[in-house]
């Protein structure tokens, strides 16, 4: 969905804030190391010397061709007999024209000043003071390789001084964390060792960015009023507050994988699936559900299945009690003529492959799945949990030892989590060997004593921001092709009473699956009419001048839906969980105030990106999902009627009281067509989409090694950022030529110039289109994602060469705001910072005011 912006149809409105429908909160995102730790890697003196060799390089390639004419026309001069003479002047005449340092010293030539005139024998000085300059750079290359040993690497090592830093990396990599900390004596290679890099990485996580990950971020709401300027914010301490959890998809586990190896000894319910149904060739077929590992990342997995039952179970799956225990549906199969034990392998391949089901005691509200955990074992007679249930408790033990423990005492913590979960696995399962899970234990940071109120002074450009996104919303074709399909089923005025049915009949024809590597193609879509709303979140820095305390607004992202990326951060009961649960829901209340908001819940027992705090008054049943709540807070899919509104040619729910539902998905979790039938299910949440700006570069090719892309804004607002395009091969071959450090730092300078090229960029692997589906084959590579670089310091230029050699092209965008601009100062020190802000975005507006303008 993307098209070319007309930039021209932004109007300047920052003046105007009192039309914006935006939440009276956001969600501050900061780095919680201060930006000067990326600063203290800088070389002193490094930038001198290079201007200086820059310049002594200019001077001796500018007075070549002058210089190199005059000596050979001076050659023909000079009498045979003055053999020595005439090869010195030779071999000075060919270093200049091939602009190189000479062995030819200044005073063997002196006696030719008169011969070449004044003029020329100034320019020949010059030439040589130049030189002189440039026959330093053995000596500026040992003083850099010095300045690495005796600046930078310690330095470096300064970021482990900051707990925060510390605590995050021993969730990050515990190798890399044992290695830091036990480190006894520095590196003595010219280029970053393996340990080098990965804290160059880090560090670039915990300073430069804001990224999501244990202690390298920190959140805190604050207060908008945009109505006054608004106050200072700031932190007088460094104050970080940990809430660690424990992976719900390894409790799940914990639970399933029980229950598949002991369900006969266990006591709970077995169902049949709600949606077990006949289908075409005496077959059934049902939604089935699989707790699956992707890339190390726990997910509940549903796809239509369907099955050849013989008639006596499906006598026993029809005519018996729907819910029965163990021992009752064994004796109903055993009644109708089926043997014991066969009945006993019979229940347990209808259970593994879905057709009866167990409820889950945990669910996306579920704050201590551990201890859910713990009191249903504990409270089982089954003698196999006497091994299980201690190692629980132990593993709870360990869990809340982390909240403050040291970095050093947190490796040790999670070697002993580590180990208990395979216990556990081994107690229950001790003949299935099943896949790891990339993290058992999950942190997220919160920053307490903030203070300040976000006002029109630094958010000035939300009204430019705000009147451009509505002209950018479109209906969903997805949408668009769904209501097509419901009008061809049901007629205008029809009514669907089995929404489940009407979604597993038209899933499949929403989205137009390209063969294996094709280009995901979207289709056109429609502008929506009036009184559309499009609730967003908008992720946006600041950048605010210091010298003229003017704000300009960048957005980094912005997501269809409330909530996004926000609710996950609601799951727990630290003061900002609370308060951040308190407005969201608030807010989630004004989105639709035709209708209730229901929130729907995807996978959210087993996936802590799913989770989240209950922010509406009810939560939708869909098939296979968990849910622990009372009856009266619950919607079941199966008591939902749609029908189709002509008028506003949309689609609209109503549960069995005919009361009008909008339902709203708070997953952190971005939906993809993969998930099939619950991908039109989000389809259905979402019906307006924002018409995607063409961001991507214009043709690149191997005849253009370089392109620059301006930055796009207006008024206050900032689209995009500038950004250079170079080949990789260009970088191979001009910046990375030499061995020599100083020389490549040299080369790099010399674009840097030509190019106007920032010293400190944050650069980017680019990944064609082309190369692109449904899912990203290399979605989770670290080194797709930017990296902040200092082009000149030789530690972080060689963070690059890897990036090089898995592209073919290199992004570099233009850090905005720079250090001079960050605005949000903790302990009298710079952090870069990011905001998360809930808006409506209501087409009314724009269609009156287009209207008007005609």
């Amino acid at each position: 969905m993307n098209q070319n912006i007309n930039i021209e149809k932004l109007h300047t409105s920052h003046q105007d804030l009192a039309g914006i429908d935006v939440a009276e909160f956001a969600l501050l995102r900061m780095a919680t190391i201060p930006f000067c730790a990326l600063k203290k890697l800088q070389i002193s003196g490094l930038e001198t010397q290079l201007d200086r060799v820059l310049s002594a390089q200019k001077t001796m390639e500018v007075e070549a061709k002058i210089l190199s004419d005059k000596l050979h026309e001076l050659v023909s001069t000079i009498p045979e007999d003055e053999k020595v003479m005439r090869r010195t002047v030779i071999n000075l005449r060919r270093d200049i024209h091939n602009q190189r340092t000479t062995k030819v010293k200044r005073e063997q030539v002196e006696s030719l000043s008169t011969l070449l005139g004044a003029n020329i024998w100034a320019k020949l000085q010059g030439w040589f003071d130049a030189q002189m300059e440039v026959k330093l750079i053995p000596e500026y290359e040992r003083q850099l390789q010095s300045q690495l040993q005796t600046s930078v690497r310690p330095a470096l090592r300064e970021a482990l001084k900051y707990k925060e830093f510390n605590r995050a990396l021993a969730f990050a990599s515990s190798g890399v964390a044992r290695e830091a900390l036990s480190e006894k004596k520095l590196p003595k290679t010219s280029r970053p060792n393996n340990l080098e890099r990965s804290l160059l990485g880090y560090l670039n996580r915990s300073a430069a960015k804001t990224s999501p990950f244990s202690s390298f971020m920190a959140l805190a709401t604050l207060p908008i009023d945009l109505t006054v300027e608004g106050t200072p914010i700031y932190g007088e301490k460094r104050k970080f507050d940990s809430h660690i959890t424990y992976n719900r998809g390894a409790v799940a586990r914990y639970f399933r994988t029980d229950i598949v190896n002991n369900l006969a000894n266990h006591y709970l319910t077995l169902r049949v699936n709600p949606t077990l149904q006949d289908s075409i060739g005496g077959r059934m077929q049902s939604l089935c559900d699989r707790e699956v590992v992707l890339l190390g990342r726990p997910w509940l997995e549903q796809r239509l299945a369907q099955f050849r039952l013989n008639g006596q179970v499906v006598s026993v799956l029809k005519e018996h009690a729907q819910e029965d225990t163990f021992d009752g549906w064994l004796q109903a199969f055993v009644q109708v003529g089926i043997e014991e034990k066969a009945a006993k392998d019979l229940l347990q391949k209808l259970f593994e492959r879905d057709i009866l089901q167990v409820q889950h005691i945990i669910d996306a509200y579920t704050l201590e799945p551990l201890k859910h955990l713990l009191s249903h074992w504990s409270s089982s007679t089954q003698a196999n949990y006497g091994k299980a249930v201690p190692a629980l408790e132990a593993l709870i033990e360990q869990l809340s030892r982390l909240k403050v423990a040291s970095a050093k005492e947190r490796l040790t913590i999670f070697e002993t989590i580590s180990e208990l979960d395979q216990a556990l696995l081994v107690e229950i399962s001790p003949n299935h060997e099943l896949d790891r899970l990339q993290n058992l234990v999950l942190e997220d940071c919160w920053f307490d004593g903030v203070k300040g109120t976000l006002g029109s002074n630094l958010l000035s450009g939300l009204a430019d921001l705000n009147q451009f996104l509505k002209e950018q919303i479109i209906v969903s074709p997805y949408y668009d092709r769904m209501c097509k399909h419901f009008i061809e089923r049901f007629g205008v005025d029809g009514v669907c009473h089995d929404v489940v049915g009407f979604l597993l009949a038209v899933g499949d024809k929403l989205i137009d699956i390209p063969e294996f590597g094709n280009k995901f193609e979207v289709p056109e879509a429609r502008k929506p009419l009036p009184h559309a709303r499009l609730p967003v979140t908008a992720q946006i820095q600041v950048a605010k001048c210091k010298q003229t305390n003017q704000a300009k607004l960048i957005v980094n992202r912005v997501f269809e839906g409330a909530g996004w990326l926000a609710a996950r951060f609601t799951a727990g009961n630290h003061a900002g969980q609370v308060e951040l649960t308190s407005k969201l829901r608030d807010w989630l209340d004004t989105l639709n105030p035709d209708g209730e908001p229901v929130d729907c819940v995807l996978s959210g027992h087993c996936n802590d990106l799913q989770a989240h705090a209950r922010l509406t008054e009810r939560v939708l049943q869909w098939p296979g999902e968990s849910l622990q709540l009372p009856a009266e807070q619950i919607i079941d899919v199966a008591d939902i009627s749609m029908s189709y509104d002509e008028q506003t040619q949309a689609l609209q729910l109503f549960d069995n009281t005919k009361k009008r539902i909008n339902l709203v998905y708070l997953g952190a979790t971005y939906p993809s067509p993969i998930w099939g039938i619950r991908y039109a299910l989000s389809i259905l949440t979402q019906p307006y989409l924002l018409h995607r700006p063409d961001f991507r570069p214009p043709t690149l090719d191997k005849e253009q090694a370089t392109h620059y892309e301006p930055r796009m804004e207006q008024g206050d607002l900032v689209l995009r950022r500038a950004t250079w395009w170079i080949s990789a091969d260009y970088i191979k071959e001009h910046w990375f030529a030499q061995d020599s450090l100083f020389e490549r730092i040299l080369n790099v300078k010399k674009d840097r110039e030509r190019l106007r090229l920032p010293r400190y960029v944050f650069a980017q692997r680019y990944v064609p289109p082309e190369r692109t589906g449904l899912v990203p084959s290399d979605a989770l590579d670290p080194s797709r994602k930017p990296i902040w670089i200092d082009l000149g310091c030789p530690f972080w230029l060689n963070m690059l060469t890897r990036l090089v050699e898995k592209s073919d092209w290199l992004s570099f965008t233009e850090p905005f705001p720079n250090d001079e601009e960050l605005w949000l100062e903790v302990d009298g020190e710079q952090h870069v910072s990011e905001l998360q802000l809930e808006m409506i975005l209501n087409t009314t507006d724009f269609e009156q005011k287009e209207k008007g303008n005609v």
